[in-house]
């Protein structure tokens, strides 16, 4: 059947059932169900002016806390993320809305509702301002109070303003420690929009207007540039002015939500950010507010009302408002919103459970209009600048879209429609829809096409501009995930599709490839069944330079990355690959790669993609701020444009700087002139270490660190080491941290430069010292680790102590030194400090050179592990530790337990006297005794085991 002969397809008789039934519908209730809904905008066309603030010893430790603040000519401050000197993380949970600015002076309160990285759970805290701005120059005060956030359950760690069922976020606060008043000075510089913009703006051309990139294959639009090669030297820009509504998901049952909602927020769509002509665009849906709380609440909602537990009313609503942001790309101010109200707040899949809120269509800037649906079921297509209604109509729900050739093309079916117009241009019948991908646009002689694919085994190719089908393959392989071009060859899966019962069976996917034009699509390749399979799982197959990268199932535990000759179907390179769920990005030569793209993480990585033998470049980035993601089957895809990249996170969307600075290109140069000599190498930086740009001392020290932390030193060990003590006090976090990293490569001589930084005022610093000097290998007896257990326990962070008895656990018996010390630690008052030393304990005394009975106490503390100890290895080992001080000691232990009252205890022992055979005689009498006193299954199989192994040892 021709592509025309299936577009005159006559109506069949289900879909004429249900046009009869439409007609039946009154055409009251049609019409309201059609209504298309109100549109509010909002443009902020008023000046814009940055303030760089320094607040001096605002947190504890004295610790100066820098702000960015972002100031409207109405005064308004509605732009507001900090950090703390040399450290990398952005403090984004700031709130700036007691601020404003009148007749030159900065006043009210900033509110500190979650500072990040500083102490064990974070401080909040209230800081009023006065604040003189004259000029580009900033001074005054500040004075407030902070406090230490507290830890424990959720239900206990939260603070309502009222009742605890609230729909505003601003009414929910972290619970928190004793106040320290805090007051000191200000000083800081203004700067206007022009100097806050200066040198980011973005060059014409460079834009990811659509979800995948330009052309929908997840790569950028070349640079003029160079990329940084290491996600850790990301450095961040800004920080929007709106927070949208941050999480993808939500999960709104039970009380475990609150703590979900205080770190992360509400829920609002999987939708990812845009660039266009120099504007970042998103949009997402925030729960409607105009109802009260007993409207929205559902019963489940209600039952927990009833019980006195807390919940958030606002998670439980069905009304919502969609917004759409338009965001100046070079500072992150709101250049306009539009908002349309009446919608639904978690619009569909809501029979997903917990992951309700994860819908969030994307939209598509192309020519001057950004294309958006709203969760009414109404796209709308607005002027890019100004934020105008172009036209808005009813196409059908649609995840993706994307533009070709001047023709709106949504995911839903196989439809165009004109986008300067909104009218209908073409349909294609059947159908070949895949709401995971939009179409693929693919270019062949001046002429645009449209390619569709979907799971269901089936390709089609449509000229855009008319809708004429070209071709269309049958029985290609389920690909809900898309496929790839590399010029006219089309890369999918081919492995067939055929019927089992009443479903589709899906076997493993095998990559082939078509080589296409406008007359058909011929078969070229194919890879054969023994060769490796490609996931699924959301992994775009990645072209570049006439080569083919996917990420391979796994293997014997490893992920290879395959490279295959986009023509031939030659595997050119297979490699080991970091575990990752989403490739996303390629820019130019280089792949940004998501570590887990599905459950709120933005870990980012690196990778040269180099045929022969593609090259991991640094180390896995976190990222600086809050982080969120979408879910299957379609995850946020952050926007890559010249040589930066926009994410969306939890509190606002950041824009993060990737171009290679002068001075990372400095300390490359001299690197590459050292080629592989190690000692050259080293001795280069070395050099660069005094060299008069901060910046190049900073990048030098990393590599130093680098070079310290795989024990290449070439003779240069003493060098390193004191280069490396001195960076301890270096201005650049990321710098201590490689360096305090590198130090127990150099065994006991690392001891002091890392006390020295145990002591910092910065306790996430001080704890990594510790936890570096617990690895140290050359200290005998556990010595180290001792040291760093009572300074833990004398600054009250455990953490610290923690971390040194897990590395005791993993030490074993080179860490029996430590016995008296963990002994101690086995009464301490926190459970999870005396469960940790217990295990710790179990492991080191069997090496122990003291009797058990000289420490105090000690001898219960084991014993009771018996009883508690949840785990067999465990108990086998407390069983161990008795008998470990002899016969007499340990016969008289467990004889002591079965005149206990501890039936679970009893049963322990009777294992320990079976271990001691013939010399257990003395026990036999107890053991009987207990017998008639405990009932218990586990303690009568113990027993009569035990019984029985004696009785054969004594014969």
């Amino acid at each position: 059947m021709t592509p025309s002969a299936r577009l005159r397809r006559p109506v069949g008789p289900r879909l004429a059932a249900g046009l009869l039934a439409l007609a039946l519908v009154p055409a009251a209730l049609r019409a309201e169900d059609e209504a298309t809904p109100e549109l509010h905008l909002t443009r902020f066309t008023d000046a814009y002016t940055r303030l760089e603030l320094r607040l001096v010893g605002a947190l504890p430790g004295e610790r100066d806390l820098i702000l960015r603040l972002g100031v409207h000519s109405d005064g308004r401050v509605r732009q507001a993320w900090g950090h703390l000197p040399g450290q990398a993380r952005a403090q984004d949970q700031l709130d700036p809305r007691g601020l404003s600015v009148a007749d030159g002076r900065l006043q009210g309160v900033l509110t500190l509702r979650h500072l990040m990285g500083v102490g064990d759970h974070g401080y909040v805290g209230d800081l009023r301002m006065d604040v003189r701005i004259a000029g580009t120059e900033i001074a005054g005060t500040y004075e407030g109070w902070i406090a230490p956030r507290t830890g424990g359950h959720p239900a206990h760690d939260i603070v309502f303003a009222g009742d605890p069922l609230v729909a505003r976020p601003d009414e929910v606060r972290w619970r928190h420690g004793e106040r320290t008043a805090v007051r000191g000075e200000v000083a800081g510089e203004a700067r206007d929009a022009e100097a806050a913009a200066a040198g980011q703006s973005f060059a014409s051309g460079q834009d990811w207007p659509q979800f995948g990139g330009p052309n929908g294959d997840f790569g950028a639009a070349p640079f003029d540039g160079q990329l940084i090669e290491d996600m850790r030297d990301a450095r961040l820009v800004w920080m929007s002015e709106e927070t949208p509504a941050g999480r993808s998901q939500v999960n709104r049952y039970g009380q475990g939500n609150l703590r979900h909602f205080l770190n992360y927020g509400m829920a609002g769509g999987t939708a990812s950010p845009m660039i266009a002509d120099g504007r970042v665009f998103l949009n997402f849906v925030i729960p409607a507010t105009d109802s009260t709380a007993e409207e929205t609440l559902g019963d489940q909602a209600a039952s927990y009302k009833a019980r006195g537990v807390p919940t958030v009313a606002a998670m439980w609503t069905a009304q919502g408002t969609d917004v759409l942001l338009c965001l100046d790309a070079a500072t992150g101010r709101t250049l306009w919103r539009a908002e349309v109200p009446g919608g639904r707040y978690y619009p569909y899949w809501a029979d997903r459970g917990h992951h309700k809120g994860w819908w969030g269509p994307q939209v598509a800037v192309a020519d001057g209009q950004v294309f958006w649906e709203t969760s009414h079921g109404v796209t709308w297509a607005l002027d890019a600048a100004t934020g105008e209604t172009q036209w808005a109509r009813r196409i059908g729900s649609s995840t993706l879209r994307t533009v070709i050739d001047g023709v709106l093309i949504p995911s839903n079916g196989q439809a165009g429609y004109d986008a300067a117009t909104g009218e209908t241009r073409w349909e294609v019948a059947p159908a070949v829809a895949n709401n995971n991908r939009a179409a693929l646009r693919w270019d062949h002689d001046g002429v645009a096409h449209a390619i569709f694919a979907d799971g269901r085994g089936r390709i089609s190719c449509v000229r855009a501009r008319d809708g004429k089908e070209l071709w269309r393959i049958e029985d290609s392989g389920a690909n809900g995930e898309g496929v790839s071009l590399a010029g006219d060859v089309l890369l999918a899966n081919i492995t067939p599709i055929y019927p089992r019962g009443h479903e589709l069976h899906r076997a493993p996917p095998r990559l082939g490839a078509y080589r296409i034009g406008p007359e058909g699509a011929e078969r070229i390749w194919e890879l054969g069944p023994e060769e490796p399979t490609y996931s699924m799982n959301n992994q775009p197959i990645v072209v570049h330079d006439g080569h083919v990268y996917f990420r391979g199932v796994r293997t014997d535990g490893a992920l290879p990355l395959i490279v295959i000759h986009a023509d031939t179907g030659r595997i050119v390179n297979r490699s080991g690959y970091r575990w990752a769920r989403w490739a996303i990005h390629r820019v130019q030569d280089i792949l940004i790669t998501q570590v887990d793209a599905t459950h709120e993480r933005t870990e980012l990585f690196m990778t040269r993609l180099d045929p022969r033998d593609p090259q991991a470049l640094g180390e896995v980035w976190p990222t600086d701020h809050s982080t969120t993601s979408g879910y299957w089957p379609v995850p946020m895809c952050h926007a890559v444009a010249d040589g930066r990249i926009i994410i969306r996170g939890t509190r606002g969307v950041f824009c993060y700087d990737l171009r290679k600075t002068p001075a990372m290109s400095k300390v490359e140069a001299a690197l590459e002139a050292a080629g592989d000599d190690v000692a050259a190498a080293i001795d280069a930086l070395d050099a660069l270490m005094d060299d008069a740009d901060e910046d190049v001392r900073a990048m030098a020290g990393r590599e130093l660190a680098g070079y310290a932390a795989r024990g290449q030193w070439d003779g240069r060990q003493a060098t390193l080491l004191k280069r490396l003590g001195a960076l301890l006090g270096h201005a650049d976090p990321a710098v201590r941290g490689q360096v305090i990293a590198a130090m127990p490569r150099f065994g006991p001589d690392a001891v002091p430069p890392l006390a020295d930084a145990a002591r910092s005022p910065d306790p996430l610093e001080a704890d990594a010292a510790m936890r570096a000097a617990a690895k140290l290998d050359g200290l005998p007896g556990g010595q180290g680790l001792e040291a760093v257990i009572h300074t833990g326990l004398r600054d009250e962070r455990r953490p610290i102590v923690l971390a040194a008895l897990e590395a005791a656990i993993s030490r074993g018996e080179r860490a029996d030194g430590l016995a008296p010390t963990l002994l101690a630690l086995a009464h301490s008052d926190e459970s999870i400090v005396r469960r940790h030393a217990l295990r710790a304990l179990l492991v080191v005394l069997p090496a122990a050179e003291f009797p058990l009975e000289d420490v105090d106490d000690g001898k219960e503390r084991v014993v009771a592990v018996l009883g508690d100890h949840p785990y067999h290895a465990a108990v086998g080992r407390a069983v161990g530790v008795i008998l470990h001080q002899g016969e007499e000691e340990a016969l008289s232990l467990f004889t002591r337990i079965l005149e206990g009252d501890n039936a679970l205890q009893g049963a322990r022992a009777c294992h320990g006297l079976a271990e001691l055979g013939a010399a257990a005689r003395p026990a036999l009498g107890a053991i009987e005794a207990a017998r008639e006193k405990w009932g218990a299954r586990v303690f009568r199989d113990a027993s009569e085991n035990a019984l029985q192994r004696i009785q054969e040892a004594m014969e």
